[in-house]
């Protein structure tokens, strides 16, 4: 295959495939770009705004995971504008969920007492199942980010355990559509225009396409879907690892 350079990320040199994005191009040279929508394999809806990078020469933002590289393009990732950026989006995500992390007033060394603290202070609501394995929460260290970009309007929906295998928090849910694209059975919906994505009319759960391969719920990069058991099993990505593009066989 034909290999253009021209790409430069952070500095460095970066030879893509004609079409490939910037993203793409900067996984494939061990250059991290965090998002929370895109799926290796899969492809990216573009909905999360986390994966935003500056180009030099233009006036805005770019996602990089839509973006295709291209000859003299000069790409930085961290820059004080993009950090910014990020730091509003993570935001805004933290205050349209129910995300009690509190990614920020946590201590990893007293967890105990943090956890009794966010319980008294929210009436006893227990921690997010995903506390430790949340790419939300993680960001949230990463950035410092706190809840915030307007007004406070968490969607009060209810959790649905209606499932035999996994529960439905869709207060938690980011509507990142990382769901949609790893179910092989096409048992989802999901329209990212609406409003109202991210509710149980995207996920009509049961119903006669799902085999309950539990694949919506690896995939799941914060609290929305859990197993019953009440404690996340998808791949630890602390660990590199991601959802496998390919289907589980028949």
């Amino acid at each position: 295959m034909d290999i253009r350079s021209g790409l430069v990320i952070n500095g460095r040199s970066c030879p893509y495939d004609p079409g490939e994005t910037i993203l793409s191009a900067a996984l494939r040279h061990g250059i991290e770009i965090p998002t929370l929508c895109h799926l290796p394999g899969q492809g990216s809806p573009g909905t999360c705004g986390v994966c935003a990078v500056e180009i030099k020469g233009r006036p805005d933002l770019a996602p990089a995971c839509a973006t295709k590289a291209a000859p003299g393009m000069e790409v930085l990732t961290e820059s004080p504008r993009v950090v910014a950026h990020r730091r509003r989006v993570i935001g805004r995500l933290l205050a349209e969920g129910r995300h009690n992390c509190a990614a920020r007033g946590a201590d990893q060394d007293n967890f105990a007492a943090f956890q009794l603290s966010v319980q008294e202070a929210e009436g006893a609501v227990a921690l997010c199942p995903a506390w430790g394995d949340c790419r939300l929460q993680d960001l949230c260290y990463r950035y410092q980010a706190s809840p915030g970009g307007g007004p406070l309007a968490q969607r009060a929906y209810p959790v649905l355990p209606d499932n035999p295998f996994f529960r439905r928090d869709y207060t938690r849910c980011i509507r990142c559509g990382r769901c949609f694209l790893t179910c092989r059975k096409k048992a989802l919906e999901f329209d990212f225009t609406a409003a109202e994505t991210g509710t149980e009319r995207d996920f009509p759960i049961p119903n006669d396409l799902c085999v309950h391969c539990q694949r919506c719920v690896k995939a799941c990069p914060v609290g929305a879907l859990v197993p019953l058991s009440g404690k996340k099993t998808r791949e630890k990505r602390r660990r590199g690892k991601e959802v496998p593009a390919s289907p589980p066989p028949e």
